[in-house]
């Protein structure tokens, strides 16, 4: 069975711990609301970018045509048969 000096000294050190740990909740609980309040400031922050507008033939280095360079094969036409 354990003296009661002992069972004081258990006491002691289970309410330490129980100190250090609510303040570690605290800590952290201040923390998650500071990175909160930091992405919703990014967010209302973010403005979208202007879509480019398309030049018509396919990007630079890419032959115009009449489908704007993205005939997507080797470049042969095809063939129609006369009448």
């Amino acid at each position: 069975m354990a003296t009661t000096k002992q069972i004081q000294y258990r006491l002691r050190l289970a309410k330490e711990k129980l100190r250090k740990v609510k303040q570690e909740v605290t800590a952290t609980k201040n923390r998650i609301e500071k990175l909160e309040s930091e992405l919703k400031k990014a967010k209302a922050a973010k403005k979208p970018k202007p879509k480019k507008k398309g030049t018509g033939s396919g990007g630079p280095g890419r032959t115009g045509g009449i489908f704007g360079g993205r005939t997507g094969g080797t470049g042969a036409r095809m063939v129609v048969p006369g009448p």
